[in-house]
């Protein structure tokens, strides 16, 4: 995977936030810039993932207010999709899943071939849920075992280069290349892609994933 990535030319943008404390409005700012710049831009396809496990960047864009202040909490919405299954099987439709699947993958096990690894496939769009959010946003939903799925990336791959490249660079940008697919998915739509990533503060493998998909911290 590593050996196939584009050149920085060709990359779409990717701005990323990150901070080694908690509680310092990391979150909220991924939130309001990414739904301001959908809404300024609506020819634009812009993609929120949520790469902390406490997934907030998800239960605020999911969270539908209702006139007279009827509220559906965004965080039930987070816990159905790690209940959903995405085509094939085997894992749930949150970005945890989709590393998951890529350790399926990397692995070449029988589960490989029923786990979807197509990027699109783990996308929620915002609206379908809140529609005060712009129709041209997506969401990669945030998981609560996203350290569990990450891990078990990390551990299939292995640290040791192979004959078919390099096991340590598949693991850390194999969100890199999900955004690659993902901006190939858009194009086929005349939309142009933009990224927006929240991350935990902990610099856990999840986190190093993150930062490496990143063109602006």
């Amino acid at each position: 995977m590593a050996g196939n990535l584009k050149p920085a030319s060709e990359y779409p943008t990717v701005y990323g936030f990150w901070t080694n404390k908690g509680g310092v409005g990391k979150t909220t700012l991924t939130f309001h810039m990414a739904t301001t710049y959908a809404e300024l831009f609506p020819n634009k396809a812009v993609v929120a993932i949520d790469m902390c496990p406490q997934c907030s960047l998800s239960d605020f864009l999911l969270t539908h207010t209702r006139e007279k202040k009827q509220r559906e909490p965004g965080d039930m919405v987070v816990e159905e999709l790690q209940k959903v299954e995405v085509p094939g099987g085997r894992v749930p439709k949150t970005v945890g899943g989709y590393l998951r699947a890529r350790a399926y993958a990397a692995a070449q096990t029988a589960v490989a071939s029923n786990a979807a690894t197509s990027p699109e496939d783990y996308l929620v769009r915002c609206s379908a849920h809140n529609p005060h959010v712009p129709e041209n946003m997506w969401l990669m939903c945030g998981d609560v075992n996203l350290d569990q799925h990450a891990q078990k990336l990390g551990t299939i791959a292995g640290p040791a280069p192979t004959a078919e490249g390099n096991s340590i660079m598949d693991v850390h940008y194999c969100l890199r290349n999900c955004i690659n697919d993902l901006q190939q998915h858009f194009a086929q739509k005349h939309m142009e892609l933009l990224v927006f990533i929240d991350t935990s503060p902990v610099l856990s493998i999840y986190t190093q994933i993150a930062l490496c998909a990143m063109t602006q911290l």
